[in-house]
């Protein structure tokens, strides 16, 4: 399996990113309505993220419309509070890691 920085400089793995769960994916084309997001979000992405951290993974996601994003600092919040040992010395945007 990969990991982060594995690569060079044509292609490099960076971490997770942009979707890590399909039920998070609320794509921006505005001449469609705006997706719910399923109640199911949450979870599946706290266990993504979850999975990320343990593995020192930074990561990133993608949301376009305000509702989704209202959703979903929860799960990540959730993780990051309980993984800060794993998260030490990641970068984050967003979220302070030192324990």
């Amino acid at each position: 399996m990969t990991k982060p920085g594995a690569g060079d400089n044509f292609y490099r793995m960076n971490g997770g990113g942009e979707m890590l769960v399909y039920s998070a994916a609320d794509f921006e084309d505005f001449f469609e309505p705006r997706p719910e997001m399923p109640d199911s979000m949450e979870a599946e992405l706290k266990s993504v993220v979850w999975h990320l951290a343990e593995n020192r993974w930074p990561f990133r996601l993608h949301t376009t419309y305000e509702e989704t994003m209202s959703r979903t600092p929860s799960a990540r919040n959730t993780c990051v509070r309980s993984c800060c040992r794993c998260l030490t010395g990641l970068r984050l945007p967003g979220y302070c890691a030192s324990t």
